[in-house]
Order: structure tokens, then C-alpha cells, then sequence
């Protein structure tokens, strides 16, 4: 991890390489002088009992809990030992540990070994009968090669040792391309052989290589899913094994345990205080216990400006390949229920009229062969209501609605506001609809206020896509004022703005969201500072509260990338400063987080 803090930084490598997160076993495992012996990857007793001892007095393990979810990351270990505790016994049991192969080593899809492990707290025996007889039916391989170096595995194990003294260890390592098929195959078998005893621990992290606020917006989708048991919702989630988490959930609800009770979510920013970590990982910790669901109602949307695909940016795309554009944010684009920006053009097959073409027209169009790579890294739904979607008339517009279709996409908005065309979904009981403004249509205000109004009316959380506003104006005009009161005033939940190419400020009006503009997300306008910079900005959305997370975006050789610490405070204090909002918010808005009432 790269961390601008030296000394966070040198803890981190220690305390990695004490983990073998992200570096493998730093050191060769010794010479096993016992048969079929796995060690496990730190051997100081001390270090575990020191993480022993933080544990808080109120926890105490649960006669009700049946399993639980653990980070594997060492940073925090005082989390591990929390959360493992609450499946504390004496009892001779079988524990199953599920992992991600993170390597991908080994062969086959779910493999198992057949060896102890040896841990500060003497050897974790290995519950060989079971393991066997799974692997005579076919269910799961044996290689003892990917456990060598698979943290997710030895970093637990003395966790369990502790723990649960008397138990037996069914380690289980998950490649990320095993089948939704195969996993819900898997937990069949792995029932039918154990049934109710036994406990199952899930070794997972979860926001990879991203600062606090992203982490955060990450986290809140995958604590839902969790809580929820939200397998579709899973298939987007921001972790390091999907598979993985699926297997451990899924047999949770074979055995009944429904309840998850979140026992920490935090990242590595917040443990090492320091707010200048732009590669962190993400902690959720959790144990399950014989109940119902717990709920959880929290959406997430991750909103962008303006998209051009065109020009110069396709350019670039032919020359490095479709992802290139997204290369540095594709982990920002993981692990969002709805990732939404402006198609600043249609998608076709007519050729392009500015490639190649000195000053040519501002006539765009956006190749179909780009939505499958869209889709694939996160994108979800797009506006199409802008002054550049009838570049190829309305046979072009035609066009391009039924390519982002066809490949399972979605879209909304209408250039002339006339077949507004809003989107509307529902997201873990969260009714969201996506309405589409062209100010520049000059026509339409009425029945999009109409529009506003009747899914608002509906029970919907209304977000409004304007583009409108003075192109390269780093303030807002009076008409866009005026016009996002309106939607406001007609139902609106939030309104995110596009069009003007820069940053504008925000405003809070009768406790909403208007973003006047998000600026450039992917575009090729290099000419100055203002246009080369965007913002992106997620929302948590529950049916109390409305969390927004403000991501500043640098833009360079048609390339999105987040900006570092340093610079997105000097952004987001700007923002703040010219800002219709309360002193008290414009301090939260300076952090990247601001939370609002519904």
C-alpha cells in the first residue's frame, strides 16, 4: 500500500508483512518436523494475547451465534479476537474457515487441506474425515500447495486455537471464478455432511486500494447485503471473494442464523488516524446468530458528470483498449447498487465525424462496442438528455436507447423533454427514479415538474438530471437557481447537474442536495485547470437519512483518476467556501460527507 505518511506507512509494511497481506509469507515457512503441519504466519503468542486484550468486557460468546465474519487483515487484529470470541467453547467442534484464493493457485475451484496447523496456542487439529469424505463426493480438491502462502487461512488460525480450543479446522479456499452454480452446490454438500454442527467462519476484506470516504460508501452497500442476504446485490459487492461470501451466508441460512450483528466496520485511514491513506482496506466484522434478519434499507447510487466518448477520448481508447479511460477508478466503480452518469452523445454506428478532424464539428457519437466494457466495470444507467443525443437526429437517439438495452443497460431523459423516459428501480426496498432536464431544449420545464411531482407521489426518491447552466462558468446562474428550487418544490429528492464542463458550488434548499454541476467526468478538454477537474459524488441512501461522499476527480489524456489527499481537501474546500449551505455543513462538506434527513 502506498501511503503518503511515512511512518503509517512503515507500520502498514510491518504489520503486512506480519499478515502476509498482499505480500505472501514473508519468510519461508521452517522445516516440518511434524507430518503434515501447516504453521500458521505470525508465531508471537504476545500478539494475540495483546489483540485478546482489547476485547471489551460486554462481549461474551453467544449459545445463539453459528458463525461469524472476520478481516484477515493484521492491522486489525483486536477486531479478529472480538469477533471470534462470540463463538467461544470448549466444546470438540468442526469449524469451517472459508477464504479467498488469493492467488488463484492450486487446482480446482474449492480446495481444502488435510493438515493441522501448528499456532502459537499448540496444534489446530484437522477434521480429515470430513475433508475426505467431501472429496470423495466430489465437492472439494485437496492441495496443500495454496496454503503455504494464503493469509486469509494462517492468519485465523490461531484466532481459533484460541478461541475454541478443542476444535477441528476445515480450511477452505475459494477462486473467484467459481459459478453461482457451483457455490450453492457446494453448501448443499457441505450440509448434508455437517448440518447444524458446526461453525463457519468467513476471512474476508472488503474496500480494496481506496481512501476513507470511498471505503465508506463501499462499506454501506456490503453491510446491507450481508444483513440482508441480498445474493443478487452480492454479485456487485466491493470484497475479495464473492464466492467466498456467498458459500458463508448461504449456509448460515441453511442453519438459521439470519441475525447478523455488526460488531465493527472500520478501515485502515481510521486505525492509523490518518486521513491521508489513499490505498486502504476495509474491515467488516460480524457474527451470526439463530434469529430473523436484521434490516437494512441503505441503497447506494455513485453519480458522474459529463461523458464524452469521442474525439480525442476514442482516440485513446482505440490505441490502449475500452477500459482505458476507466483504468484508474475501476475500484471505485465496484461495489455500487447504481453507477450513473451523462452521455454527452448517442451510442451508434455511425462513423466518427471529429477523429482525426482539426477543429472538426461538435458532433459525437460513442461506439456500441464500448457498452459490453460499461457494463462489465460498473456502469448501470445514463442520461440522454443533453444538446449532443440528437447529434444523429432522432434516429440516432433511437439507436442508441435500443444499444444500451440490448446489452442489459439502462437509461432516461428525453433532449427535447418531450418522452421523458425516467428510470425508475427499487433497491432493497428503496424506491429511487431518475428523471432527465434539457434546459437547452427551451421547452418541457412544465412536464418535467409533472413528471417530478407523480413519481414523488409514488413513493419514490426523486433524482433530477439537469443539463443546463453556462459552459466554463465556475458559478451558477440565476435560471439554474431558480430551476432547481423548482424541481425542489415539485418533489425532488436531489439534483445533480451537468453541462458546464467545471465544478459548481452545492446548495442545501428545504434540506435537498443540488450539485449545480458535477463538472467533466471522461472528457478530452485540456485547456485549463477548471475542465481538467470533476467530481464525483455517492449516495447512501435509507429511509431516514441521505449520506453524500464527494469524490474531486483529476481528468488527464482522456482519464478519470481520484485525487489525492492534499488536493481534494484544497477542492472540497472551495466548493465549500462558495457554497449556498450552513456553516456547520460546510465543515462536513470540507471532510467529503454530508448527511441529511429525509
Amino acid at each position: 500500500m502506498k501511503l503518503k505518511n511515512t511512518v503509517a506507512w512503515i507500520v502498514l509494511i510491518l504489520l503486512g508483512l506480519i499478515s502476509g497481506y498482499a505480500f505472501g509469507s514473508f519468510k519461508k515457512a521452517p522445516e516440518k518436523n511434524i507430518k503434515d503441519l501447516h504453521y500458521s504466519y505470525f508465531s508471537s503468542k504476545s500478539f494475540f494475547d495483546d489483540a485478546y486484550k482489547s476485547i471489551p468486557k460486554k462481549s461474551a460468546p453467544s449459545d445463539a451465534a453459528r458463525g461469524v465474519l472476520v478481516n484477515h487483515h493484521l492491522l486489525a487484529p483486536h477486531l479478529i479476537a472480538e469477533t471470534i470470541s462470540t463463538l467461544a467453547t470448549t466444546d470438540p467442534i468442526t469449524v469451517v474457515l472459508v477464504s479467498p484464493n488469493h492467488f488463484s493457485s492450486g487446482q480446482g475451484q474449492i480446495i481444502s487441506s488435510l493438515y493441522s496447523w501448528d499456532t502459537p496456542y499448540g496444534v489446530l487439529d484437522s477434521d480429515s474425515a470430513t475433508i475426505s469424505k467431501l472429496t470423495k463426493q466430489g465437492a472439494l480438491s485437496i492441495d496443500e500447495f495454496p496454503f503455504e502462502k494464503e493469509h486469509g487461512i494462517s492468519g485465523i488460525v490461531p484466532f481459533i486455537k484460541k478461541s475454541l480450543p478443542n476444535a477441528k479446522i476445515m480450511p477452505i479456499i475459494v477462486k473467484d471464478t467459481l459459478s453461482e452454480t457451483a457455490r450453492i452446490a457446494f453448501v448443499d454438500s457441505l450440509y448434508a455432511t455437517l448440518g447444524n454442527d458446526v461453525l463457519v467462519i468467513g476471512s474476508f476484506d472488503f474496500s480494496h486500494y481506496l481512501p476513507d470516504t470511498v471505503a465508506q460508501l463501499h462499506d454501506k452497500k456490503s453491510i446491507a447485503v450481508i444483513q440482508n442476504f441480498d445474493y443478487a446485490g452480492m454479485q456487485t459487492t466491493e470484497t475479495d471473494s464473492i464466492p467466498g461470501l456467498e458459500i458463508t451466508l448461504r449456509y448460515m441460512e441453511k442453519v438459521g442464523a439470519l441475525h447478523f450483528n455488526l460488531i465493527a466496520n472500520t478501515n485502515s485511514s481510521q486505525i492509523l488516524h490518518d486521513p491521508t491513506v489513499e490505498e486502504g482496506t476495509s474491515y467488516i466484522d460480524g457474527s451470526f446468530s439463530l434469529g430473523t434478519k436484521t434490516s437494512d434499507d441503505t441503497a447506494t447510487i455513485l453519480a458522474f458528470g459529463d461523458m464524452m466518448l469521442d474525439r480525442n477520448v476514442r482516440k485513446a481508447i482505440n490505441t490502449n483498449g475500452a477500459e482505458y479511460p476507466f483504468l484508474p477508478i475501476k475500484r471505485l466503480l465496484m461495489g455500487n447498487d447504481i453507477v450513473v452518469t451523462n452521455a454527452e452523445g448517442p451510442f451508434t454506428a455511425h462513423a466518427s465525424k471529429t477523429l482525426n478532424v482539426l477543429n472538426g464539428p461538435l458532433t459525437f457519437t460513442f461506439d456500441p462496442a464500448l457498452l459490453p466494457t460499461l457494463k462489465k466495470i460498473g456502469f448501470t444507467l445514463f442520461s440522454q438528455a443533453n444538446n449532443h443525443t440528437l447529434n444523429f437526429k432522432q434516429q440516432g437517439l433511437e439507436e442508441s436507447a435500443q444499444a444500451i438495452e440490448k446489452i442489459g443497460l439502462n437509461w432516461f431523459g428525453d433532449p427535447l423533454n418531450n418522452n421523458l423516459h425516467s428510470f425508475t428501480t427499487t433497491i432493497r426496498g428503496q424506491k429511487i427514479a431518475f428523471v432527465g432536464y434539457h434546459e437547452f431544449a427551451y421547452q418541457g420545464l412544465d412536464a418535467v415538474l409533472n413528471e417530478i411531482y407523480v413519481l414523488k407521489k409514488s413513493g419514490n426518491f426523486v433524482i433530477v438530471y439537469p443539463h443546463w447552466g453556462m459552459e466554463y462558468n465556475k458559478s451558477m446562474t440565476q435560471g439554474q437557481i431558480n430551476t432547481a428550487h423548482a424541481f425542489i418544490d415539485a418533489g425532488a429528492d436531489a439534483v445533480i447537474g451537468s453541462h458546464p464542463h467545471v465544478i459548481e458550488p452545492m446548495e442545501i434548499y428545504k434540506n435537498k442536495a443540488i450539485f449545480y454541476s458535477l463538472g467533466n467526468f471522461i472528457f478530452d478538454q485540456e485547456f485549463s485547470q477548471a475542465t481538467r477537474e470533476g467530481l464525483a459524488v455517492g449516495i447512501a441512501l435509507t429511509p431516514t437519512k441521505v449520506s453524500y461522499y464527494l469524490f474531486p476527480m483529476n481528468i488527464r489524456n482522456a482519464q478519470a483518476s481520484l485525487m489525492v489527499y492534499d488536493k481534494r481537501s484544497v477542492v472540497l474546500s472551495d466548493i465549500a467556501e462558495h457554497s449556498f449551505i450552513q456553516n456547520a455543513m460546510k465543515k462536513e462538506l470540507k471532510n467529503g460527507v454530508i448527511v441529511l434527513n429525509r
